[in-house]
């Protein structure tokens, strides 16, 4: 083996071990946070720091398969991004039936929305709903009306629920309709739309277990049964 050969192995045996030590030393930075009660973590530029000095190495010598490293860890990024965008909403969205219940009963307790609003954010357990409720609150509290700062919620989050949500508070506030009324209403069709997504996402474990029956358990099953029958033969 030529010397940059050997340089682009010891690379990568340097790239696969710094990989190891940083999820090593994440666990432990987990568990130290858990003990002190910590929740901050790495951000994507700690992390990318962390692999730039190897990076730069690989390109050097081996510029493809550099470029190709930087690719992929670009694509994972991006793909962890969405992801943690996507199970965010999914959060929000399975708590706001429940929130729309405890408003509408706090509503009809005799208290206004805003004070209603207020006393959800102390009460609710924390959580991702319970951050933007506090966000909308406190722009309220600045002296945003609360039309404005439900829009802001709306378009922060970028969820269709919480879009059908406000877009049905706020024209039901416009025609003057209870609000204990409407608040349960949307309840009870955000409860239906969750209902129905479950009962698709059923429907669809047929067809997402094709796969792995066709290229995983068939295979194996057709070896374990002609695999003695062709060793027979033999």
């Amino acid at each position: 083996m030529t010397f940059s050969e050997w340089f682009l192995v010891l690379s990568l045996a340097g790239f696969l071990y710094l990989i190891w030590d940083l999820i090593s030393f994440q666990k432990r930075v987990g568990l130290l946070k858990q003990r002190l009660n910590i929740k901050s973590k790495l951000s994507d530029q700690q992390k990318f720091l962390f692999c730039l000095p190897l990076m730069v190495i690989i390109i050097i010598f081996q510029p493809a398969l550099g470029i190709g490293l930087l690719a992929l860890i670009t694509l994972l990024n991006y793909f962890e991004k969405e992801f943690q965008k996507a199970r965010y909403r999914k959060a929000i969205e399975d708590e706001l039936p429940h929130f729309l219940r405890l408003l509408s009963v706090i509503i009809r307790g005799g208290l206004s929305t805003n004070t209603a609003l207020e006393e959800i954010v102390k009460k609710m357990p924390q959580g991702p709903l319970t951050s933007e409720l506090s966000q909308v609150v406190q722009e309220m509290e600045l002296g945003l009306s609360r039309r404005e700062a439900l829009e802001n919620w709306s378009r922060r989050v970028n969820s269709q629920q919480v879009s059908f949500l406000v877009q049905s508070w706020l024209q039901s506030e416009e025609l003057g309709t209870e609000p204990c009324e409407v608040l349960n209403f949307l309840a009870e069709q955000l409860y239906d739309r969750k209902l129905r997504t479950i009962e698709s996402e059923a429907l669809q474990a047929g067809v997402k277990i094709t796969i792995p029956l066709a290229f995983l358990i068939f295979p194996a099953v057709l070896i374990i049964i002609f695999g003695p029958i062709i060793i027979g033969g033999i």
